[in-house]
């Protein structure tokens, strides 16, 4: 749905749950949503459908504790937890979604027709491109919460991002991860880490200057450098912290490998090798090296995010469930688009 930042404003958590818990379906705006989502999709929700902006939008507050940060007669803006960044769409990865129904096919050129030099009147030898296909299905990240009656009686009007920040903020870490290291199996996308044919840069000991240049080759001698590529490296904070106080050039007054950059968001990403440089927890367990054309990094997300409300499973202890479903996969268009470090980059 195209929602204007009124119509976002419209939308409540809030009276969307007490709606489903108290008589089973949500009113007024928030099931005009619902049902204009069921037309589009053609589906019958679980539950019921909520509009992506809705896990999407800007909020100013986050969940703190199990709510009791929420009660009292006077309440400033809540204190979210800190949690992993999320890396991959920022820095260029390319997202497929609308309508999704069946398994998305990506057709791949994986070789050329040859070419050959002739003389006037020789005959040319027939041959033809080599054609596979890139195939994303849907994987199911799911997140459930549980919050008693009395926190709904007693919180301010902040429950809303209560209810709702921590399920949308795992979901997409949880997303991101994936994307990034997901291991192919039990439930998982397979990660651009573990992809088969990604490029490897080997540090074999402190990070310098020409070991980061490697990255760059690698993907230059795989033809994998484009003139719209989105070409950046990711580590973690460690890698980034090792990297900042390495110089590059100079002694007395050096210039250091990882330096700072001037982007037009709210991050605090540098520049390597000329490069934009991010890090991220989401890799701090292997301190690797990430570097590639994001663009080529696919994440393809079907339908809309299905929401239940559950008041009935606890119902004796006055405590509704929260459950979030979204289904989604990612891959790799070339694996020789990224280079990973085999070893760590903070040595």
């Amino acid at each position: 749905m195209d929602l204007s930042r009124k119509d976002l404003d419209r939308f409540s958590w809030k009276r969307f749950i007490d709606g489903v818990a108290k008589r089973g379906v949500c009113d007024g705006f928030e099931r005009e949503c619902h049902e204009q989502l069921e037309k589009e999709s053609g589906e019958r929700a679980n539950g019921n459908f909520v509009p992506w902006q809705m896990f999407t939008r800007d909020l100013t507050v986050g969940s703190f504790g199990q709510g009791g940060a929420l009660v009292g007669t006077s309440i400033g803006g809540l204190i979210a937890l800190l949690m992993n960044a999320c890396a991959c769409m920022r820095l260029g990865a390319t997202a497929i979604t609308g309508n999704l129904r069946a398994n998305v096919s990506l057709p791949r050129q994986t070789a050329p027709v040859t070419a050959y030099s002739l003389g006037e009147t020789a005959t040319v030898t027939k041959s033809t491109s080599t054609i596979d296909q890139v195939v994303l299905t849907p994987h199911r990240i799911s997140a459930s919460s549980e919050f008693s009656r009395e926190l709904q009686l007693q919180s301010s009007t902040d429950i809303e991002n209560f209810i709702t920040a921590d399920l949308r903020r795992v979901l997409a870490v949880k997303l991101d991860k994936m994307m990034l290291s997901g291991s192919g199996a039990n439930g998982e996308t397979r990660g651009l880490i573990n992809t088969t044919g990604v490029g490897s840069v080997t540090f074999g000991g402190p990070a310098t200057l020409s070991k980061m240049v490697e990255f760059e080759t690698s993907l230059a001698n795989s033809n994998a450098i484009q003139s719209d590529s989105r070409l950046a490296y990711l580590s973690s904070p460690a890698v980034r912290a090792k990297l900042k106080v390495t110089p590059k050039i100079g002694t007395t007054m050096p210039i250091f490998i990882w330096e700072k950059g001037e982007y037009n968001d709210s991050s605090d990403d540098g520049t390597v090798n000329a490069y934009r440089a991010a890090c991220t927890n989401q890799i701090s367990d292997t301190n690797q090296v990430i570097f590639g054309d994001w663009r080529s990094l696919i994440t393809a997300v079907w339908g809309t995010p299905d929401v239940v409300v559950n008041p009935y499973s606890r119902d004796t202890d006055a405590v509704t469930r929260l459950t979030v479903n979204l289904f989604a996969d990612s891959a790799v268009r070339h694996a020789q688009s990224f280079c990973v470090s085999a070893d760590a980059g903070n040595q």
